[in-house]
This record gives C-alpha cells, structure tokens and sequence, in this order.
C-alpha cells in the first residue's frame, strides 16, 4: 500500500492471502491512456486567493489590476474543451493556452499570447468560466518542466503509472502490463517494464497531440490495431497493425484489466457522425473479453480534472466503468497518485 502520497512511498504487504492470489490469478493490465494535448494542462491548481474561496471576476484585466506581475495565473474556458489558459505579465497582461506557454515538449508554434480580455470572451469564439487559478508549488523531483511551479497531469500520472507497475510486479512477475494510448490516432504502445525508472522512460518518450478519441483507445487495446487519419473505429476498418497485438485474449489464464484514464470530453474531429454511443460500444466490447473462468474483464476508469467538464460528459466517461466502484475521479495531482492506487488495490486484493 501507499504510505506517502507526495513522496511515493509504497509499501507491499505480501500477506498469505495476496500470495495465494497472486499465484493462483496472475494479472493482465492494460493503461488506455489520453494523450490529447490538454495532458499538458498543469495539475497542481488551486484558487488565486486562497484555497476555501473561490477567487471570481467579470473582466479580467480589472481583476489583474494592482496584481503582482511576477506571478502566473490559470482561467478556463467553459465550453466542453475546457481549455486552460496561462495569464502571464509580459509588456502587458497576456494568455495563451497554457501546455503551448509552459510545457516545453508542446513548444511554441504559432501561437502567441494574446492581451488579456475586459470581459469573459477569449480568442475563438470561447468564454471564460470567469474564475481565476494559481499553481501551487511542485516538489523539484517531480518537476517536469524548466518550471518548478509547473507540473502537469502528465508529469503525475506518468509517475503513478510507473510505479503502480512497478509494484503489480513485486508483487507478482508474471503479471502482464501494458500500454494503449489515444489522441485523435491511437497506438498499442506495448508491454511496460518492471522498473519504475524504466517505465518512466518509456512515458516521457511520448508525445502528446490534438484530439480525444476514447473510442479509438479502448478499441486499439481490445484488437491490437492502430487507427489513425481516416480508418473508421466504428466500422473497424482502415486500421495498421500494432507490432504488439491485442492488450488480451479470451480465455486467459489472468484476471483482465483495463484502466482508462482522461482528461477530458470525446473530440472527434471531423467525425461529426460520432458520438457517446460509440465510445460506450467499445467499451462494452472490451468488456465482453472473458478469462479462462468466464470472469469479464473489469474496465476501470480515471477522469483526471473533470470538475473542469460538464457533468454530462463527466457522468458518460464515469459510466464506461465496469461498477461506480471502479470509477475513479482526480482533480489535482494527490488525488491522481491515490486512485490509481486505490484501482491497484482493486487488482490485487
């Protein structure tokens, strides 16, 4: 079990019972992970003027006035997206979407910082929920940028998954863990290893991208292929085969599970055709996978700061799961490494 959240300090506790377990029911764990560019988006939030109160305005260059201009704030958009912007003094008061600003993997591009608004409205036709963020301090071992007070849902989640890997391997070796990841494309990344330092390599190598394709996700981990550009999910046609086949098999040996874990709200793009509908297909198909015993697979999920996105779309992600027990929710970075733990419990117990 985990002793120290912040730290990361897990203690495994091999009682007769887990040893029996183990042996007898070796796991099969697949990581469908969202790799949208909003991954990048700090984690580590709490409200500019204290943590009890939320810190409101109706135009925000009146709320930056008198505002020390060495600091960094965070605003977000109330659409589906929710898209966090930075606000940041630079000759002036400015914003732009916070993983092109900080996260130095996204680099820059086009985007430049645009002069704060008077009101609610921001550039693309979004509209601000109208309450302002800061970001706490992140411990310098976690820093994932040149920023220490920067420390995105990436940085967390990369850190838990690795050593929730690592330990379903102390635990028992024979477990097989593994690594499906979606954008608007998605890719069987493969078998993770059984070091932390390892697997934390291994995360840091990708790269984040436009685009939420759940759908996608799930069906990559249940067939092993890929899907990408114009290859239809739905349909299951138009897709690339992944050098690592399929995350399970019917009919296993091992007790099957999959965590999928995201930010945010379907995006499909083009897609307009797509929907609900079709995430929740896949992941009844995925589900429908039967081990040796005829036990389905169990689909955990993982919202990480879902409080941003409408509960509509909160509540659909958080029924995907195999039972509310295995609905999970994170809003900053603690809370991230704690339910992936508690889910790993869930595994192993």
């Amino acid at each position: 079990h985990v002793t120290d959240y912040d730290n990361r300090i897990y203690e495994i506790n091999l009682s007769a019972s887990s040893k029996k377990y183990v042996t007898e029911r070796s796991i099969n764990l697949d990581f469908i992970t969202d790799t949208s560019r909003s991954m990048y988006f700090p984690a580590n939030l709490e409200y500019a003027e204290g943590s009890e109160n939320a810190s409101t305005f109706s135009s925000l260059s009146d709320w930056l006035q008198g505002k020390s201009t060495s600091n960094v704030y965070y605003v977000i958009s109330e659409d589906k997206s929710a898209t966090m912007y930075a606000v940041f003094f630079d000759n002036g008061w400015k914003y732009m979407d916070s993983s092109y600003k900080f996260y130095e993997k996204a680099g820059t591009g086009s985007h430049t910082p645009l002069a704060v608004p008077n009101g609610l409205d921001v550039n693309g036709g979004k509209r601000l929920t109208g309450i302002i963020y800061k970001s706490s301090d992140a411990p310098a071992s976690y820093n994932g940028t040149s920023d220490a007070k920067y420390w995105s849902r990436l940085d967390y989640l990369n850190k838990a998954v690795a050593i929730a890997s690592e330990t379903v391997y102390k635990i028992d070796p024979k477990s097989k863990i593994s690594l499906t990841t979606f954008n608007a494309n998605s890719t069987r990344v493969g078998p993770l290893a059984k070091s932390e330092e390892v697997v934390a390599g291994q995360l840091g190598a990708i790269s984040l991208s436009g685009g939420t394709r759940h759908d996608r996700g799930l069906l990559t981990s249940y067939n092993g292929n890929n899907y990408s550009g114009n290859s239809n999910s739905a349909t299951e046609t138009g897709a690339s085969a992944s050098s690592y086949g399929s995350a399970f098999s019917e009919g296993s040996a091992n007790k099957q599970f999959a965590i999928l874990v995201s930010d945010g709200a379907p995006n499909f793009g083009n897609s307009t055709s797509l929907g609900w509908s079709d995430i929740i297909k896949q992941a009844d198909k995925l589900k429908g996978i039967k081990d040796a015993r005829g036990e389905k697979l169990t689909l955990m999920t993982l919202g990480l700061s879902l409080n941003f996105v409408n509960a509509t779309e909160r509540n659909n992600f958080n029924g995907l799961a195999s039972g509310s027990g295995y609905a999970k929710n994170a809003n900053n970075g603690g809370e991230i490494v704690k339910a992936i733990k508690e889910l790993v419990e869930n595994m192993i117990e």
